[in-house]
């Protein structure tokens, strides 16, 4: 999928597959900015895909039966990082934000 955004950059949408331990998958949709030929840029803060972050260079393939771009390899690393926070109790995180 193409899209041109509202400040005028155009982007495609990057499926990530992530593999669990119990060998299930999950795939995250991520917006990403051509940059080379070649090239795009993560324009998303990843919630399930791993060793990913804002800003990486990254190179996509294509596959051309379910019409839609899977991340391939990276380029480069922006030097960014993606921090996760999870509360198992649904109460921590009411306490979490009030002083």
């Amino acid at each position: 999928m193409r899209k041109i955004h509202t400040d005028g950059v155009e982007r495609i949408k990057v499926a990530f597959v992530h593999k669990y331990e119990d060998g299930s998958f999950e795939t995250e949709n991520m917006w990403c900015i051509k940059t080379t030929a070649d090239t795009y840029e993560i324009d998303n803060i990843p919630f399930i895909a791993k060793r990913v972050s804002l800003g990486d260079i990254i190179t996509v393939a294509f596959d051309e039966d379910e019409q839609r771009f899977y991340f391939d390899s990276f380029v480069s690393v922006s030097g960014n990082s993606t921090i996760r926070v999870y509360f198992e109790d649904e109460n921590q995180i009411r306490s979490n934000g009030q002083k």
